[in-house]
């Protein structure tokens, strides 16, 4: 069952956070919200 991370983006979205600080926040490198988005481009 392929998963989608739709959700996680309009979510960002909503409540206006930009990705860097997401990236920046929660600790993890740009690339692995990239891959989530390209991933969730894909499906």
């Amino acid at each position: 069952m392929a998963e989608t991370y739709k959700k996680l983006f309009h979510l960002l979205i909503d409540q206006g956070i930009q990705t860097s600080e997401l990236t920046e926040k929660a600790g993890f490198s740009p690339n692995i919200l990239t891959r989530l988005d390209v991933t969730s481009m894909c499906q």
